[in-house]
């Protein structure tokens, strides 16, 4: 059945016709000026449906040769398609001027002149074609559809015997061998393939002749001989066609009396045509003519599914479904009306309120307002059409205006974003109906949701003149009054609502949250039992009563209320309901009991990761280490999506405490780390300590750094690094440790310990001049900062300033009386750099050095511990002084104390004993 081509599989009529297309483009190439080939192009592409390619290759032709008549033919049978008659005239007027025996144009005329009106000018248009040729068939079948047309049915019955009797005999298109190859021996080896150029079925003139004769002779009431013609048009090629053959034959044997006959005709073409309701709206009023009403409703109601359209038959459907109380059905009889009649106001408002019937509120809500709409643009009419027209009677329609306004806006009230709506609605209606007190009260409870509180308080008083008792109404009342702050108004009109209604659990549940709000927990008690009477299987008012009865120290009702929450949990399966119970529990004093509950869940969902977190940290907290490690390992292991990275660096961070806690430094420190990589800054800072109690200073630093890469402002971070790095013998260590003070200082203007530290080390580093700035900085700000104070009178001392420097020891000390390194560094300005020196104030700072904790290492190894000692270990002559480089000036420990401390790189020169 099928041909290969480049791939595809095609049939032999398809692959004839793309061959053909084929061969003509390439005749075009070779020769563009070939207008017969454009047009055949034109020709295939019309066979198509390619109306807009076909119409460029024919202007093309004519455009290669005007005196060819075709291709004008053509242009006119496609300008017949588009209904333009005038350019169908004008075209196939020239191609008759070109080939004026041609009855195909002929025809075409005719039916051009028809289209314009000009009937008598069509006959003799066809008649000239039937002169030209008595077989062309087309020019019979057109004349006779005109005449019928005209009613002139006696003539257009003539006019279709005769086509009958010149019916041309059929030749099957001419068959095409398939192309050879032109090589002799694939020639003889490939079998020769048939393919047949003309896919389209035979002519169906006669058919269509007798069929014409059987409606011009059903026109007259000649309906025995019209059934005897449509005997020819039983072999109609297409299928619509073969079911107008039925429907008309149908038709004449009703018209006939042959009930029967008809029926089984129709019978027979609605299991042939399922589809088409034509069939079953006939067989229906057959149906009913042969006595068999029931039946005949049934079929009209199948017609009515066929066709949408028909408004009597969905009129007879919505009555059906209305008999049955069928809503859906009704919905969607009276959705296809409304689509029928848009302006049908009946239509509409019965879809309405079908949707509200069926409790559709959206869509009834919808529906209500395209009701209002369509009243609005009916009255619009009304004024300009008068008072008897359509628009005026369909007005009055029941329900009013105003009860399908109030009916939209109560739909509104009920559905989440269309309050704006509700609340125009209402608005309307209070305008046609001022004192509506349900209206009131349900403006007044939008204008709450919305914060409108000054209108809501309007409305809902409103509401309670007409209706005083109205115990929703004092409840809006009191949500109000809470809403303003107005509590103790808000109890007492929540105690009215509770009071009128006891039912109203709303009422109850609000009273007893504004009375918690209060701490009035037993006031609160009560109300809240009522709501739990009211609704049992409420569980957050449950866990709320469990909660206020733990306020109360109520232990044991705290706890028969979780019991109670953890069987409706049970039952309703939700994890999170039972882990918020659970740490209730857990508040409570009932941890034994949620920790066997949660094992026993772990045991249903042993990778519930809800579960194990929570069993994780009761673990913890319990200081169960053996089972929240194994817990906390198992939470790691489960948390391997990129959503759960919190609950990674959770269980890594747990595991590093429960590690440390059971002694194992090791892993607690790889814990931390893995915590780190996750991005938790925190957990690098507390690896970097656990590193520095095991005196891994390096590694501590690293960790500091990597604090630093997640937490760039991160101050302490980074004067923690810098205590680091300033110890290490490397000058680069310690020039990062001065950059990371400077930026510390710099993000924190007013973090002295940084400032000090900085300055320090750029007294190290011999930057005198920006270390004094700095110190200057700080003592601007603070003026008692010690600290600075000494490493200020160092840096003096330094540049040779020795009472500037003296001054800043003297004021440190009078700021601070036991700081030894103030006077330590006081008793060396007085012992090497005054001139004269002055041994009895260096021995008196030296004594309250060692009276105030200082170190006597400093003072040599011959220095006796006593104050005495000191003082004469001291004394030499001032040519033995060391020089000013042999003392360090400060030393810096910012993790303990971060401020600056001198002590001497080498120790004082040792002094002998004197004689």
């Amino acid at each position: 059945k099928f041909i290969e081509r480049g791939g595809r599989k095609l049939t032999r009529a398809e692959a004839a016709y793309y061959q053909k297309l084929t061969d003509l483009s390439k005749a075009v190439k070779i020769n563009p000026k070939d207008a017969v080939a454009y047009n055949a192009i034109g020709e295939l592409l019309m066979r198509k449906g390619s109306y807009q390619l076909a119409k460029r290759c024919f202007q093309d032709a004519i455009d290669k040769d005007g005196t060819l008549s075709e291709p004008h033919h053509n242009l006119g049978r496609l300008y017949l398609l588009e209904d333009r008659y005038h350019g169908a005239m004008e075209e196939l007027d020239k191609a008759r001027k070109m080939s004026g025996d041609d009855a195909k144009i002929r025809t075409r005329l005719g039916q051009a002149r028809a289209g314009l009106g000009q009937n008598g000018e069509a006959l003799s248009e066809y008649d000239e074609a039937i002169a030209l040729d008595n077989e062309y068939t087309p020019a019979y079948l057109e004349k006779a559809r005109l005449l019928y047309s005209l009613g002139n049915f006696t003539q257009a019955a003539e006019t279709c015997r005769t086509a009958l009797q010149h019916i041309p005999p059929y030749e099957p298109p001419v068959a095409a061998k398939a192309k050879q190859t032109h090589v002799g021996v694939l020639d003889s080896l490939l079998p020769s393939q048939t393919i047949t150029e003309d896919d389209s079925l035979p002519p169906t003139y006669r058919q269509e002749a007798a069929f014409d004769l059987a409606l011009c002779l059903k026109a007259q009431g000649q309906y025995s001989e019209a059934l005897s013609a449509l005997v020819q048009a039983d072999g109609i090629g297409a299928e619509d066609a073969r079911a107008d053959v039925g429907i008309l034959r149908a038709k004449l044997q009703d018209l006939m009396g042959d009930n029967g006959s008809a029926i089984g005709t129709l019978t027979l073409l609605r299991t042939t045509f399922p589809e088409m309701s034509e069939i079953p709206k006939l067989l229906a009023k057959v149906y009913e003519k042969s006595g068999q009403a029931d039946l005949a409703a049934k079929t009209r109601l199948e017609a009515a599914e066929l066709d949408h359209s028909d408004k009597d038959l969905q009129e007879e459907a919505a009555r059906a479904a209305q008999s049955r109380n069928n809503k859906a059905r009704l919905i969607a009889v009276y959705e296809r009306l409304v689509r029928v009649d848009p302006e049908g106001l009946a239509y509409r408002i019965q879809l309405a309120q079908a949707y509200d019937d069926i409790g559709i509120k959206r869509e009834a809500a919808l529906s209500w307002q395209e009701v209002i709409n369509l009243r609005a643009r009916l009255q619009e009419s009304a004024k300009r059409d008068g008072p008897n027209s359509t628009a005026a009677r369909d007005i009055d329609l029941p329900p009013s205006d105003y009860e399908v306004r109030r009916r939209a806006g109560m739909l509104y009230a009920e559905m989440p974003g269309f309050q704006g709506k509700a609340m125009l609605q209402f608005k309307h209606c209070l305008e046609i109906v001022p004192h509506d007190p349900e209206v009131h009260r349900k403006l007044g409870e939008l204008c709450l949701e919305t914060k409108n509180y000054t209108e809501a308080e309007t409305h809902i008083r409103q509401n309670l003149k007409v209706e005083p008792n109205d115990a929703k109404s004092h409840h809006n009342l009191a949500t109000l009054h809470a809403a303003q702050g107005r509590y103790d108004d808000s109890v007492l009109e929540f105690r009215t609502a509770v009071s009128l209604d006891p039912n109203l659990e709303v009422a109850q549940l609000n009273l007893a949250k504004v009375l918690l709000g209060q701490h009035r927990n037993e006031e609160a008690l009560q109300p809240l039992l009522a709501y739990t009477k009211l609704k049992p299987l409420d569980v957050e008012a449950r866990k709320s009563l469990a909660e206020l009865y733990k306020n109360l120290n109520r232990k044991d009702l705290a706890i028969a209320e979780l019991e109670a929450v953890s069987l409706l949990e049970s039952e309703s399966g939700d994890l999170d309901i039972v882990l918020a119970t659970k740490s209730m529990q857990w508040e409570i004093g009932d941890k034994g009991a949620v920790l066997s509950d949660l094992e026993a869940q772990i045991e249903k969902h042993p990778s519930d990761l809800r579960l194990l977190l929570a069993a994780g940290r009761y673990y913890t907290d319990q200081k169960a280490h053996v089972k929240a490690i194994y817990t906390w390992e198992r939470v790691r292991g489960i948390a391997t999506r990129d959503s759960d990275r919190e609950y990674r660096v959770e269980s890594n961070n747990r595991l590093s405490a429960e590690y440390l806690a059971s002694g194992q430094i090791e892993r607690a420190i790889k814990s931390s780390e893995e915590a780190g990589m996750e991005g938790d800054a925190d957990a690098w800072r507390r690896s970097a300590d656990m590193h520095l109690k095991q005196n891994e200073s390096a590694k501590a630093a690293e960790n500091y750094k990597e604090v630093l890469k997640l937490k760039s402002q991160d101050i302490d971070a980074r004067k923690r690094l810098a205590t680091l790095l300033q110890s290490s013998p490397k000058v680069l260590d310690r020039e990062a440790a001065m950059t990371l003070y400077h930026d510390a200082a710099t993000i924190n203007p007013k973090d002295e310990t940084a400032r000090v530290n900085y300055a320090t080390l750029l007294g190290d580093f011999n930057r005198f001049a920006e270390a004094l700035e700095e110190y200057d900085t700080v003592l601007q700000d603070n003026p008692n900062n010690t600290s600075a104070l000494v490493g200020r009178g160092v840096i003096l001392r330094k540049k040779s300033r020795f009472k500037e420097s003296l001054a800043c020891y003297l004021k440190a000390i009078e700021i601070d009386p036991d700081l030894p390194k103030a006077y330590f560094n006081a008793a060396l300005i007085y012992d090497y750099y005054l001139t004269p020196r002055d041994a009895e104030k260096a021995r008196f700072y030296y004594d309250k050095y060692l009276e105030h904790g200082g170190d006597p290492a400093k003072l040599g190894d011959g220095a006796p511990a006593a104050a005495a000692a000191a003082a004469q270990a001291l004394k030499k002559s001032p040519a033995n002084n060391p020089t000013r480089s042999n003392f360090v000036d400060t030393s810096l420990d910012a993790a303990t104390q971060p401020a600056t401390e001198l002590v001497p790189i080498n120790p004082a020169p040792q002094r002998k004993s004197q004689p």
